[in-house]
């Protein structure tokens, strides 16, 4: 998302928390906003004498005056102002009548959650002509041995047909990755190397040094050195998203079982966080605390989703389903079986579960949570309602209800 400056007019405590909760997202990290009493009259009085920034965020009483006021409003904003509009009515017609003028968004205070404010203004300043983001997936496990790995490479391999020609996969276990294994694959550079110079990557710099399996999902595999140290740069990490996302409509991390401030960072960079555990004691402990984590820290937005991985491998001993998920307050989107003879032919012979048993238990699951992450087809960047700028577009709508 581009970097961007925000002034917000608001007067109750329920829209300054509005505020403070959306522009803490992740997703509003490059974003600047200040705060300031009044509503539209006070907007107006500044922008006569000074310019309005790209967003503006005003809080309203009602409709007495509103259309007066958007009028005045008009004549003092810049063409490129988009203006979101924060106000205690709940009315469809509202909506309709507000964003045919040239109002980008209209949420209602106490409905509307901070995850909803930064998704609409995310959408106004996404890339202009570009196309929608690629939906990044970090998958991590509860604990080690739980086939989180194998998840995450698999997953790449069954979200490329759902959602485009090819995904990506990043290994970010440096020390121990094993995707080139799973996928019989060796790529010409480690990922270490590429993070370690943020300046240089790029989408031809990927490009080259990813490997592909089989056309459907390209590679930048760990390469385990263990003279690494295991800390991947936080602007290296950064970059290489940013590029990812551009290029590749899915992009899946496999993360180590490691508590670090990188992996911290990749699991708040991520759109779609998925924890993998087993039925077991420990693997809820965990997991419990990854969602607690994760719930106070991306907010609003989607919560983790739970994969169980290996059931039925200790049947004698393993937590019931239904009681791990009363536990940890969350239902499983995948179960995975254990298949043993499946997953050791798939490990050796570097191919996917749903290449050597297309119709098992597993690959169906994971078919169906490829289905569930699935990213919105790639293609040129559709306008959203409401989109235009205010000025240009209210004044257009207002020249015309004047004729």
């Amino acid at each position: 998302m581009l970097p961007f400056d925000a002034h917000a007019f608001v007067s109750s405590d329920a829209a300054r928390d509005l505020l403070a909760g959306a522009f803490a997202d992740r997703r509003l990290a490059k974003g600047r906003y200040q705060p300031a009493p009044g509503g539209i009259p006070e907007a107006v009085e500044r922008y006569k004498s000074s310019e309005s920034p790209p967003l503006l965020v005003i809080e309203v009483a009602g409709r007495d005056g509103l259309f007066d006021g958007l009028a005045a409003l008009a004549e003092v904003c810049a063409p490129q102002t988009h203006l979101v509009l924060l106000g205690p009515e709940n009315d469809i017609e509202l909506y309709r009548r507000l964003t045919a003028l040239g109002v980008a968004d209209y949420l209602v205070l106490g409905a509307a959650g901070p995850a909803r404010l930064a998704e609409a203004v995310t959408a106004l300043f996404a890339k202009p002509g570009g196309r929608p983001q690629g939906r990044v997936v970090a998958c991590i496990g509860a604990k080690g041995g739980v086939g989180s790995s194998t998840l995450a490479h698999n997953l790449a391999h069954a979200l490329a047909p759902a959602g485009a020609p090819r995904s990506l996969l990043i290994d970010l276990d440096l020390a121990f990755g094993t995707a080139d294994l799973n996928c019989n694959l060796e790529s010409a550079q480690g990922i270490a190397r590429i993070l370690a110079d943020p300046a240089r990557i790029d989408e031809m710099l990927l490009g080259r040094f990813a490997a592909t399996y089989q056309e459907r999902v390209d590679l930048l595999s760990a390469n385990p050195d263990l003279a690494l140290e295991g800390e991947v740069p936080a602007e290296g990490l950064e970059r290489i998203l940013a590029v990812a996302r551009d290029n590749w409509p899915a992009v899946v991390l496999d993360l180590p079982h490691q508590w670090t401030e990188w992996l911290r960072g990749a699991l708040l960079a991520a759109d779609e966080v998925v924890v993998t555990a087993t039925l077991d004691l420990a693997a809820l402990r965990n997991a419990k605390a990854l969602f607690r984590w994760l719930g106070q820290r991306r907010g609003g937005e989607r919560p983790a989703l739970l994969v169980v991985g290996r059931s039925g491998a200790a049947r004698r001993t393993e937590i019931a389903l239904r009681d791990f998920e009363s536990a940890l307050g969350a239902k499983a989107a995948a179960v995975l079986p254990e298949e043993p003879q499946i997953w050791g032919q798939a490990a050796n012979d570097g191919r996917m579960l749903a290449e050597v048993a297309p119709k098992g238990a597993a690959a169906a699951a994971i078919a169906q949570l490829a289905a569930q992450l699935a990213p919105p087809p790639r293609g040129g960047a559709r306008a959203r309602p409401g989109a235009l700028a205010l000025p240009e577009r209210l004044q257009r709508a207002l020249s015309a209800l004047r004729r």
